[in-house]
């Protein structure tokens, strides 16, 4: 009992040891947004939307200016409307790959190489339709269509884009990024809900849709997110036991395309020790 006892108090520590610091950054940095919104009423049915939006981050010294977002809807008879929208938008990386630096030869800690990258920036758009049916039922359904630039990707031609990551839980450590990469997402969507009442709701959403992306090599790969469609049924009700005592059920049922996976090179996996 002895032995075994000493193996587990000893077992964790020689894990632990085995821990390299691989990343020590210690900053200070900040980002603004202001922006200003102005809605105009057209008519007693119409109302436009137009804003401008400004960004910028420290870190970085990255800088977004004037980006506008534009916003038009329209009631008609029989609880009906249509409505579109488009804008500009720019996005901040996560902030480790700004200051996450490599070592030299000699295991030294180099200058960040990352430090001056940019932000991904796109142009969105899309129009829908939307009719209540009903005092708690209602139907939306819309048409989308995104446009990706100025995303970071490798300066040596390869596949790899920041524009998929976040699609799983790894922590990656890329090397000198550039921002010349692109994108684009488009896709249609429909979602039928009902709002609590009578003691039940619901919600249904589907959406058919398409991502790509391209690296620093040119060639047009799906993203890690393209599922190509998605469906979601949400429900619940509740029960009325007496006065006072009141049961709820509910559910979430989702269909979804599966995830997108690469070929794992075992011999360079092995020799990284990833």
């Amino acid at each position: 009992m002895d032995i075994i006892s000493t193996n587990w108090i000893l077992w964790p520590i020689l894990i632990f040891s085995n821990f390299i610091n691989r990343w020590d950054y210690k900053g200070t940095a900040f980002m603004i947004q202001p922006f200003v919104q102005w809605k105009y009423r057209i008519t007693e049915n119409m109302d436009f939307t137009a804003g401008i939006h400004n960004q910028y981050y420290s870190g970085s010294n990255s800088i977004s200016i004037a980006e506008p977002r534009l916003g038009w809807k329209y009631r008609m008879r029989k609880a009906q409307s249509v409505f579109a929208g488009a804008g500009m938008h720019s996005q901040l990386q996560p902030l480790y790959t700004y200051t996450y630096h490599l070592r030299d030869s000699a295991g030294n800690h180099l200058a960040p190489h990352n430090k001056n990258m940019d932000f991904t920036r796109s142009v969105h758009t899309g129009a829908g339709y939307e009719k209540s049916f009903a005092k708690n039922l209602n139907l939306r359904t819309e048409v989308y269509y995104q446009y990706l630039y100025n995303v970071p990707v490798t300066q040596t031609p390869s596949s790899f884009s920041l524009i998929n990551m976040g699609s799983g839980f790894q922590r990656f450590f890329p090397d000198t990024l550039e921002n010349t990469g692109t994108g684009y997402n488009y896709g249609l969507e429909l979602t039928l809900q009902k709002f609590f009442s009578k003691s039940f709701y619901f919600m249904f959403s589907g959406t058919i849709y398409d991502s790509k992306y391209r690296g620093s090599d040119k060639v047009l790969r799906n993203t890690s997110y393209n599922g190509l469609y998605v469906t979601n049924l949400l429900a619940g009700k509740d029960f009325q036991i007496n006065p006072k005592a009141t049961i709820s059920l509910g559910m979430k049922v989702t269909y979804a395309g599966g995830k997108r996976y690469g070929y794992v090179d075992l011999t360079k996996t092995a020799a990284a020790n990833e």
